[in-house]
């Protein structure tokens, strides 16, 4: 569906200020599209990014501002051993210089203003795929973000 619409990936959020199945979306997502899929909850916890391979995501994302390097670090590490990609979301050029210390290869980068995101996108290496904040329920993706992984678990 989205990659016949010229989309190679899509973001899902799926955490919800209602009840209901947090995970419906995003398998929905999962089984209407080949693209890769991103998880766009916030992790906090090991298991999160557990349950978003066990729900097909082939990316989760991590938030310096949440976390700190040391523990960033093992949820990209199992990220990547789960043959995922972390993708670290920055607000700001602190959270940038986290982000590049622990090796981040996908940004989004965040932020309240246009010249506050444009600027931090300046000073990023040119090898580093920085993606646009598009919020939402769902975001689709308008660049190359991942190689699709068949997935381990929840597929």
């Amino acid at each position: 569906m989205a990659a016949a619409h010229g989309c190679p990936a899509v973001a899902v959020r799926t955490w919800s200020d209602q009840d209901g199945d947090l995970f419906a979306d995003l398998l929905d997502v999962r089984s209407a599209t080949d693209a890769p899929v991103l998880q766009r909850d916030l992790v906090v916890a090991e298991y999160q990014v557990w349950e978003a391979r066990a729900f097909g995501a082939d990316a989760v994302t991590l938030l310096p501002a949440l976390a700190e390097p040391v523990q960033l670090a093992q949820f990209a590490a199992l990220a990547e051993a789960l043959r995922m990609t972390p993708v670290f979301e920055i607000y700001d050029e602190e959270d940038a210089e986290v982000a590049l210390d622990l090796g981040a290869q996908v940004t989004v980068v965040a932020g309240a203003s246009p010249d506050k995101v444009r600027k931090i996108r300046e000073d990023l290496p040119p090898t580093l795929l920085a993606l646009s904040e598009t919020g939402g329920d769902m975001a689709l993706i308008g660049e190359s973000l991942l190689v699709p992984h068949q997935a381990t678990l929840g597929r």
